[in-house]
């Protein structure tokens, strides 16, 4: 590039060409900074390349931004306690850089469409100056040059207008990256600052601690390398925003608690109280796990090479297996500190019909399989027709899913069963795995 004005036109004029797009690449890299520094990413990024080169402006991808509200109702974001998604500069934050991220994404598209295109232009030029050659019969090495040459002509042109916009293209990504590094190292400073400034009210004991702890390991990844400790991972996060935020729109929010106390299963164990009782809680949470476990697996089972997206699947399926362990093990204190109080032989006879009730619901609630397949036909039953069908309903689900029990109830209730609180054994005909 450092080559005299006399010299340089001494060159080819196709070297020539070359060389002043270098120049003009390599100025434009130092003169023209990214300055972005809202959510219009896309606009931003073009203008320095529509000042320099006016016969080429990249097509504008269509980028569709989040709103505040679906990027504060993310799990993750949760322990964070963000009461004003508009207002936090943590969700703010997050849209700019996720807008960002799907700039560059489609800027990439764009990129990799117009090399195709370049390179079928390079093989038209290269066929057609072997089809000329054939037709003229020519023999000597002199006149097959002249035949390949006057043959590319046809292209040449579209060749170089294709290289020109690749050039600008070239300077767009390197601006989005710019733009994307920026906004990925403010939503780390972000969640960084907010996560330091809760850490330090809350006891390390407390289950909100430890949530706070995870959700900041997940979103800023430490990353394995002699680099430092202030080196972190942002793809991470993006693809779990970008993956998260269409699977809880369709999720939606949680079961409010009378909705899983209408339930018969639920009324027999006697959980009275949704305010005062873990085990609604635990039952709310497991089954909105649940329906985010299936809706990220059947986003990404088949996307397993991204590791980004690995991670998230990983993390969800992490969730669900932790929750289902927290339920059972609830329902099992529940049954032992509850049944002491309704055993027939500590308190007469007339305990047993209501004990036996209360077994057999351990016998469902205990089991992973059966109490989420109960909950999922019954809260369906009760979003659309209330409490009128759920009698009916709940002896369906018992016909289909248990039907020994279904078909003799009463002579099979009454069991213990077995020591671990999981259903199996005992004389109540129900429970286990099955």
């Amino acid at each position: 590039h450092g080559l005299a004005s006399r010299k340089l036109y001494q060159l080819p004029q196709k070297q020539i060409d070359r060389a002043e797009r270098r120049q003009n690449y390599d100025r434009m890299k130092v003169e023209a900074p990214p300055t972005i520094v809202s959510a219009t990413t896309t606009n931003a990024v073009l203008a320095t390349s529509q000042q320099t080169m006016q016969h080429y402006q990249p097509q504008q991808p269509l980028i569709t931004t989040h709103s505040p509200a679906e990027v504060a109702s993310l799990p993750l974001l949760q322990p964070f306690h963000i009461k004003k998604p508009a207002e936090s500069s943590i969700v703010n934050t997050i849209i700019n850089e996720q807008h960002a991220a799907d700039t560059l994404a489609a800027m990439l598209k764009q990129e990799e469409k117009l090399r195709a295109d370049l390179q079928k232009a390079k093989s038209e030029n290269s066929s057609e100056g072997d089809a000329n050659d054939k037709k003229a019969g020519v023999t000597s090495k002199k006149s097959k040059k002249s035949s390949k040459k006057s043959g590319s002509n046809g292209n040449s042109e579209k060749v170089k207008e294709l290289e020109s916009q690749i050039d600008v293209i070239a300077l767009t990504l390197y601006q989005c990256r710019q733009n994307l590094a920026q906004f990925a190292g403010w939503t780390k400073a972000m969640l960084q600052a907010e996560y330091s400034k809760l850490a330090v009210t809350l006891d390390q004991n407390s289950q909100h601690y430890f949530d706070l702890e995870e959700a900041f390991s997940f979103l800023c990844p430490r990353l394995d390398t002699a680099n430092g400790p202030e080196d972190y991972y942002h793809e991470q996060r993006l693809a779990y925003v970008k993956e998260m935020i269409p699977v809880m729109k369709k999720v939606g929010s949680k079961n409010v608690p009378t909705s899983l106390l209408a339930l018969p299963y639920l009324q027999k164990f006697q959980c009275d109280h949704p305010e005062i009782s873990p085990i609604v809680a635990s039952l709310i949470d497991e089954m909105q796990q649940l329906a985010i476990t299936e809706g990220v697996r059947a986003r990404l089972e088949k996307l397993i090479g991204d590791p980004a997206k690995f991670k998230v699947l990983k993390y969800a399926e992490e969730m669900l297996d932790r929750k289902e362990v927290g339920t059972s093990e609830l329902v099992r204190k529940h049954y032992r500190k509850r049944s002491v109080k309704l055993h027939p032989d500590r308190n007469g006879e007339h305990m047993r019909p209501i004990f036996e009730e209360f077994t057999d619901a351990r016998t469902v609630l205990s089991s992973v399989q059966l109490r989420q397949s109960y909950l999922r036909g019954m809260l369906d039953v009760f979003k659309y027709y209330g409490t009128a069908m759920m009698s009916e309903s709940h002896d369906s689900w018992n016909k289909k899913h248990r039907p020994d029990m279904a078909e003799d109830a009463p002579r099979r209730g009454g069991g213990r069963g077995g020591k671990d609180g999981s259903g199996r054994g005992g004389n109540n005909g129900g429970g286990g795995e099955a």
